[in-house]
């Protein structure tokens, strides 16, 4: 729970400085490769502008356009990409192997791989319901609520 109150201190402290125009370059000439197996529009322009916002520059890799399909293993993919970025970002939705496949990214690099959605779970927009829900409501602890995720079996999805 530590971990979680302090994504919400920074993100606090971040959204209360940008609306006072104060917007710190955190991430100065750092890049980070956002891959994704399923693409999505909000994901890739709020991963995108935040990296600007943060002074970085964030990379779109759509898994077609690697050496994946041609049997390049995730190791070795995930090898080359850290060598470039000191940050993976990943969407994978597919049914029984996005969780999975993410975890295997991350155990071949030292750098921060971030699940941008898989076909369990999606923690930076549960992070965010999160800090609105604390935002718009205060002490949300012993509250029930109901969170609804319509997963779509579109390939465009």
């Amino acid at each position: 729970m530590n971990d979680i109150n302090a994504v919400l201190e920074w993100t606090r402290y971040l959204k209360e400085g940008y609306y006072k125009g104060e917007k710190p370059k955190l991430l100065p000439d750092k890049t980070f490769l956002m891959l994704f197996y399923s693409i999505s529009t909000r994901t890739r322009i709020s991963f995108e502008t935040a990296m600007t916002e943060l002074g970085g520059h964030a990379q779109f890799l759509e898994s077609k356009t690697t050496l994946l399909d041609a049997g390049e293993s995730i190791k070795d993919t995930a090898k080359a990409m850290a060598r470039y970025a000191q940050g993976i970002g990943i969407r994978l939705l597919e049914p029984g192997v996005g969780n999975k496949v993410i975890r295997e990214y991350a155990n071949h690099v030292k750098i921060p791989v971030i699940n941008m959605a898989d076909d369990r779970f999606h923690p930076c927009q549960g992070l965010g319901d999160i800090f609105t829900l604390i935002e718009k409501m205060g002490d949300v602890r012993n509250k029930k609520f109901l969170v609804t995720w319509a997963y779509s079996n579109n390939p465009r999805s």
